[in-house]
């Protein structure tokens, strides 16, 4: 006789398929999909503070997290795409709703999304540029928030922790026949575990939905988010060492700062017309000022629209899926650059246009139009336990950057490309799945990087261009008895033309200066493996593997020698800076007693290098005068610098549920651990690293339909 725990447990062991909505951009269960996908679900994300995607993502094996400052605005990387350096998330294309959130350019932020209130959170490994466009060389993260009818009622939740960090949240979910209405207004704060790291993000959405036919719905989406923060900036190895809350001094004295304004309006719609009939249409804009090594102001708006047609056929025992789309994207807007004067804009000279051409110009004011379209073509055919999928997406990203300063800096670049994808998919049985797979990605150069150029009188690099791959993949994804579930992938991308930031010495400047280049050729090999496991009927295990060896083919670059002297050095065969070649998660839960859930995380990395010498020990040589030619002896500064070497971290989460309360206490670097949470690869000013946060504490109460 089965008991009820053990009965609970066995059904639980055996609900092996999650609706994703990501890998084919059309619902189906996970052991359907012929690639590396896996899905953070609602009970995952609330035993996070809902503040940040890392926390989240722990246990999704080829992925890496990190926060620059302890802020929302979060770096991720996927397979290695996206960990170049800069602000914002590159080569990894972000949804919400399956809505693109990333710009035309491939530029995103996460601090938009309001995780508080996702239903989940899907990610796609690998390049999905057949699907998802230019932003998504490395991957997709997909972020499902819920209807109205999915949190009834009235749901309040607050976080209360160190340093000086808050969150708190009350959504309000109402139906009425076919009708449904979710209200959500959030606001965090904290103090930042650096100095001059203060940061604030408030938070509106507003949905609307209405039940059409049989599964349809017409949804009315409205946001609206203010964000206010500090940038500490990046620390030299002997700062980190010493005091890893230490602040970047030229920040602190031109008090870097970001300020912003966002909103989004728009329309979803899933209509069953002749199939399914997909589309959306939005409107959304931002007002943002930054005060960085220049004062910024910059006005945006955007405008969006998309079309997806699945025709469904049956012949026989044969089922076709057929998917036609198309996707326009626009963004336009006017940015003025200032010298920035201890946090503001040094505006005593007009900003007029420059008519010698060569001079001295205090500040930039240019127009800005970056757009995107796409047309694709998908079809799935599915016969017994195999189904055999192609497609193909061509893309085009258009920039047109009007310098009113300097207008024959001016730039109109146009870059195009044709991504096919094939599949082929075996259902060895119900619920375990083999597959392979090959595809081409595609990753275009965000405008920020377009606008670093090594030579100093002109506005872009008109060198750079976008970077493409071809990915094979083998994968499977299953069960081992009736308690064990996992995923195991392995794949191998040859990758032209990848982005690497470089240091040049520039005559007649007296500082390096770092861009961003085309590398000749990268390969990239990799497994990644994710296993879930019910060792009893109150307790589980998680494990989340991966192994990534990420090279440099054919690639030479130039530094910085010893004397002073740029020198051309061959990386080829050395790894890519910023990403470690094994890292290990270890989750365990476990319920002790019914209401009472504890979970604790274990995480280790490999030594992750930090340059493309891949030096475990190095200097970094900085000229402080103008390059003269040879007998000439040149000075400089030497900053020594050092590869991350292996760290491990632990985390806690206990969550007691009583008296329709649920209380969650969390600590996150749990052993108090020194360690970096990302990097600037190949900094020209020694300046890598961004130091994690030490041990944090945080308590938490929900009451309401928030609740885990």
């Amino acid at each position: 006789m089965i008991g009820p725990g053990l009965a609970v447990w066995l059904q639980a062991a055996t609900a092996l398929t999650p609706v994703v909505s990501t890998a084919t951009r059309d619902p189906r269960a996970l052991v359907a999909v012929p690639g590396a996908t896996s899905v953070v679900d609602s009970a995952t994300l609330r035993r996070t503070r809902g503040t940040a995607v890392a926390d989240a993502l722990r246990l999704v094996p080829g992925v890496t997290a990190g926060s620059l400052y302890g802020s929302e605005d979060v770096r991720v990387s996927i397979r290695g795409a996206g960990n170049r350096g800069g602000f914002g998330v590159r080569g990894v294309a972000l949804l919400l709703d399956g809505v693109p959130v990333t710009e035309p350019d491939g530029q995103g932020r996460l601090d938009l999304p309001e995780l508080a209130i996702a239903r989940q959170v899907d990610v796609v490994r690998g390049p999905s540029s057949a699907l998802f466009g230019g932003a998504a060389g490395g991957g997709v993260l997909n972020i499902v928030t819920p209807r109205g009818r999915d949190l009834p009622g009235l749901g309040v939740r607050w976080w209360l922790g160190n340093p000086a960090a808050t969150k708190a949240d009350v959504s309000y979910g109402t139906t009425s026949g076919p009708w449904d209405l979710l209200l959500h207004a959030g606001a965090a704060a904290q103090d930042g575990y650096r100095r001059w790291s203060t940061g604030r993000v408030e938070r509106v959405t507003v949905r609307g939905t209405r039940t059409v036919a049989r599964d349809g719905f017409v949804a009315v989406d409205a946001s609206a988010s203010t964000l206010s923060q500090r940038i500490p900036g990046a620390l030299l190895d002997a700062e980190r060492t010493r005091d890893r809350d230490a602040t970047e001094p030229i920040n602190l004295t031109n008090r870097f700062t970001r300020e912003e304004r966002r909103w989004r309006l728009g329309l979803r719609t899933s209509l069953p017309l002749a199939g399914t009939l997909d589309a959306w249409a939005f409107a959304s804009g931002r007002d943002n000022e930054q005060a960085i090594f220049q004062f910024i102001r910059q006005i945006q708006q955007r405008g969006q629209l998309g079309l997806r047609h699945r025709f469904d056929a049956k012949v026989g025992d044969t089922q076709w899926q057929t998917t036609v789309g198309a996707e326009v994207d626009r963004a336009q807007g006017p940015q003025t650059n200032w010298v920035n004067r201890f946090g503001a804009p040094l505006e005593s000279t007009p900003c007029v246009v420059d008519a010698t051409f060569g001079t001295f110009v205090p500040c930039v004011r240019q127009d800005a139009t970056l757009s995107s379209g796409a047309v694709s073509l998908q079809s799935e055919v599915t016969r017994g336990r195999w189904a055999l999928t192609a497609g193909a997406r061509y893309d085009q990203v258009t920039f047109d950057i009007a310098n009113r300063i300097r207008p024959p800096l001016s730039i109109d670049r146009r870059f195009t490309q044709l991504s096919p994808k094939v599949a082929l998919l075996w259902r060895a049985a119900p619920t375990t799945t083999w597959w392979m797979s090959a595809a081409r990605g595609f990753e275009v150069p965000t405008a920020v990087e377009l606008a670093t150029s090594p030579d100093t009188l002109k506005g872009f690099n008109d060198a750079l261009g976008p970077s493409s791959q071809w990915q094979l993949e083998l994968g499977w994804r299953g069960t081992i008895g009736a308690r064990v579930a996992g995923e195991v992938a392995a794949f191998t991308a040859d990758v032209r033309d990848d982005f690497v930031s470089r240091t040049v010495v520039i005559p007649g400047v007296p500082a390096p200066r770092a861009y961003f280049e085309n590398a000749a050729r990268v390969v990239k090999t990799g497994l990644e493996a994710s296993l879930t496991a019910w060792i009893a009927p109150r307790w589980q295990l998680g494990l989340a593997q991966t192994l990534s060896d990420f090279r440099f083919r054919d690639f030479r670059t130039s530094i910085t020698g010893s004397d002073f002297r740029p020198t051309v050095v061959d990386v080829s065969g050395n790894r890519i800076p910023g990403t470690a070649p094994w890292r290990t998660v270890v989750q365990s839960m476990w319920r002790p007693t019914n209401g009472l859930d504890l979970t604790v995380w274990g995480e280790w990395q490999g030594r992750i290098f930090v340059d493309n010498l891949n030096a475990t020990r190095g200097t970094v040589y900085q000229r402080s005068g103008a390059l003269l030619p040879a007998p000439a002896v040149l000075t400089g500064t030497a900053t020594p610098y050092g590869a991350l070497a292996p760290s491990a971290l632990v985390h806690a989460t206990a969550t007691w549920r009583t008296g329709g309360v649920t209380w969650q206490l969390t600590a996150d670097n749990l052993l108090g651990a020194t360690w970096v949470s990302t990097i600037a690869p190949n900094a020209a000013n020694g300046r890598f690293y961004f130091p994690g946060a030490g041990r944090a504490i945080a308590i938490g109460a929900t009451v309401g339909t928030l609740r885990p």
